[in-house]
């Protein structure tokens, strides 16, 4: 995860972010696409206060059918408008369609 976010500079360099990261990377519970998720948004962010708002946020506490879905929830949370517009209409297909 670390080599994702941070790419090839040393962790040295970013100590807070990533004593936040890895509280977060607790939180998805060892699920991979939760952090696939997750660190895509991380990538993005740069602040310690950002890190910490994803951290603190109240739909990790949300009972959804699965563990998969608050993390789900952060990224769709994070993304511009038109992009949601899209995740939407992906959503209304079942797992397996065809398009």
């Amino acid at each position: 995860m670390r080599s994702k976010i941070f790419g090839t500079t040393q962790n040295r360099d970013h100590p807070e972010l990533e004593e936040v990261g890895r509280k977060i990377a607790d939180k998805c519970k060892g699920l991979p696409l939760s952090l696939k998720t997750d660190v895509g948004t991380l990538r993005c962010k740069s602040e310690i206060k950002e890190w910490r708002n994803i951290l603190r946020s109240e739909i990790w506490n949300q009972r959804f059918l699965n563990d998969i879905l608050p993390a789900l929830m952060l990224t769709y949370n994070d993304q511009p408008a038109h992009l949601k517009r899209c995740f939407a209409f992906c959503a209304i297909y079942t797992k397996d369609h065809e398009f």
